[in-house]
């Protein structure tokens, strides 16, 4: 059995099915991964904002809205924040421009602090829970702005975006490109 058959046998029924299978898919280095998966969180909501200006067609700026997703599980893991089993319900709060960004920076900003203020290279990562808190609540507000978005915008179930998000993943592994760039790997 291929890798991508094993992934398609593998379905996503909820949050945490999904993260589950997402992170199996990882390539950075353990010592990196805070930064790492912060700027990837970034630089994946930077990609799907220039979609929308450029008013790409639907499927990439899906796939890009799937990234962003798959950063989610990454910080959720990395930073060991609290577990969920299923995606937020959909609120009904509006959902403004800068919404995202703003909560995605507050992430980045606790991450900047953190590199400024306490890591030190001869000792294992470890964030205050001061921090940790402040990271946990910019990460709900994230994925809340994520399910809203989704529930708008995009004619897919969460449980959908994310099956499509771990075959694509799981296809460049297979292929042995999960390590480059661009859209078409």
């Amino acid at each position: 059995m291929t890798l991508k058959e094993k992934y398609m046998e593998s379905k996503v029924i909820n949050y945490a099915s999904y993260e589950a299978l997402a992170i199996t898919t990882k390539c950075y280095s353990d010592k990196v991964a805070l930064p790492y998966v912060t700027l990837g969180l970034c630089g994946e909501l930077g990609e799907f904002y220039e979609k929308l200006k450029q008013e790409a067609d639907d499927q990439s700026t899906v796939a890009e809205f799937q990234d962003i997703l798959w950063y989610l599980a990454a910080i959720r893991i990395e930073f060991s924040l609290k577990e969920i089993i299923d995606w937020p319900k959909p609120s009904d709060k509006e959902v403004g421009p800068f919404d995202l960004p703003s909560s995605v920076g507050k992430i980045a900003e606790q991450i900047k602090k953190y590199l400024r203020d306490d890591w030190k290279e001869d000792q294992e990562i470890s964030l205050s829970e001061e921090r940790k808190e402040k990271i946990q609540s910019a990460w709900n507000e994230v994925m809340q702005i994520m399910v809203d978005i989704n529930d708008r915008v995009f004619d897919l179930t969460m449980n959908q975006q994310g099956q499509q998000n771990i075959e694509k993943l799981a296809s460049r592994k297979q292929r042995n490109v999960i390590h480059g760039s661009g859209d078409n790997r």
